[in-house]
């Protein structure tokens, strides 16, 4: 198992397309199998923001977008746009809005899109990143096990 997974692998394993930033893919490293959905982040929320994690817009979010501003959804996004941010999923072959487009272009953050459900997507790479990456719990639970010191 891997302490991180780079983009370019999530994308040919989990047959992405990508939208924007096909040279950034080797450089972008995943370290967590949980995906967030920015539901509360898109109203401007961001006291819990899971920067470091992939970042999944589906029909749920792209419609709540296509009701801000242009400034309004420029600025939401920008925050989204951290440099831990390793990339943004588009599910259900939604285009990605305008404004992330730009912010991500800024950040140098890959877009990546998909014909699969939100739903089908999420469990998709879920189980390819679990799979794939170091948890370091299950490590601290074998290495108890083994030297039988306990929790």
């Amino acid at each position: 198992m891997a302490e991180s997974v780079t983009v370019a692998d999530l994308v040919d394993n989990i047959r992405l397309d990508v939208y924007y930033g096909e040279d950034l893919l080797d450089d972008r490293d995943i370290t967590t199998s949980d995906i967030s959905r920015p539901g509360l982040e898109l109203t401007g929320y961001f006291n819990y923001y899971p920067a470091k994690r992939v970042q999944l817009l589906g029909i749920t979010e792209t419609s709540f977008a296509k009701g801000m501003s242009h400034d309004e959804l420029l600025d939401v996004m920008r925050q989204m746009c951290q440099p831990e941010t390793p990339a943004f999923v588009i599910s259900t072959q939604l285009e990605p809005p305008e404004e992330l487009l730009q912010a991500a272009k800024e950040s140098g953050i890959p877009i990546l899109g998909t014909k699969m459900t939100t739903s089908r997507v999420l469990s998709n790479m879920t189980n390819y990143l679990e799979g794939k990456l170091l948890n370091a719990s299950h490590c601290t639970v074998c290495w108890s096990i083994f030297t039988g010191s306990g929790f």
